[in-house]
């Protein structure tokens, strides 16, 4: 469904039933594939993140049951956002060292260039974004469950998992980089760990999905720049989402609480 929204928004269409028809197919077949590939990942990890970490699974589990107004999806993804933003303060630090005189850090290759394009490639985006969140925070657990079978303590698996991670992230940079790569990319995961040890899968996925929307689009504030539509989209896209997960936790109570008049 991810990718075919993805395809409606972020493809040229002609009018040509058979090239529509023709993408159409290739959109959906390649979205079941993708869709198959999560559900695998998924179905490998739930009964043992059950049998380990029972309340990792308890906002995700009610999300994909379609109660979005549950107080605990409110309060997961309130979670993941307080998470995100420790994760981008964490990330922006990479330009500390260039005040030290050592050399900046290589910019991306531009895959975050097409939103400008036209606002209709924010949505695909967007959804590029959630599916890469969550398959990668599907893995991320897969790979502390199968810590946890083999080691069978909570906190060595924790901190070999951790380990584990810096040296998947990008080609081991964090092991064969400098202290400071070391220091930076160990924290990131540090905290990643811990919040998918404490508060579960779908925090930590909220978290991806607003980090990597938050870094992986061209931001700005001034107004008349041409390209602050997809800046504002997205900006509109993360407060939305923050009230969104405020109004869900508190459970149908006032906004303000129940406010008392005396004469």
């Amino acid at each position: 469904m991810l990718t075919t929204i993805a395809w409606l928004f972020g493809t040229h269409h002609v009018p040509a039933a058979d090239i529509e028809l023709r993408q159409l197919l290739l959109a959906i077949g390649f979205g079941t594939f993708l869709g198959v590939t999560v559900w695998v990942f998924y179905l490998a990890i739930e009964p043992y993140v059950r049998r380990f970490w029972p309340d990792g699974l308890l906002g995700w589990t009610r999300l994909l049951s379609g109660r979005l107004r549950d107080p605990r999806v409110g309060r997961d993804v309130l979670i993941g956002l307080v998470f995100s933003a420790a994760l981008m303060a964490l990330e922006s630090i990479q330009m500390l060292p260039q005040r030290w005189g050592q050399t900046a850090p290589a910019p991306p290759f531009g895959n975050s260039v097409s939103p400008l394009a036209s606002a209709s490639y924010v949505v695909t985006r967007w959804v590029n974004i959630l599916y890469n969140s969550l398959q990668s925070v599907l893995l991320i657990a897969m790979i502390f469950v199968v810590l946890r079978l083999v080691l069978r303590r909570g906190w060595l698996a924790a901190l070999v998992g951790v380990v584990v991670l810096m040296a998947l992230s990008d080609n081991g940079q964090a092991l064969t980089g400098t202290w400071f790569d070391f220091a930076q990319i160990g924290l990131i995961f540090v905290v990643v760990t811990f919040g998918l040890f404490r508060f579960g899968l779908l925090p930590l996925t909220v978290a991806a999905f607003a980090d990597n929307v938050a870094t992986g689009i061209p931001l700005t504030l001034n107004l008349s720049a041409w390209w602050a539509t997809p800046s504002l989209l997205t900006l509109a896209l993360l407060i939305g989402l923050a009230a969104f997960g405020f109004y869900a936790a508190r459970a149908g109570q006032p906004l303000f609480g129940n406010l008392e008049l005396r004469t």
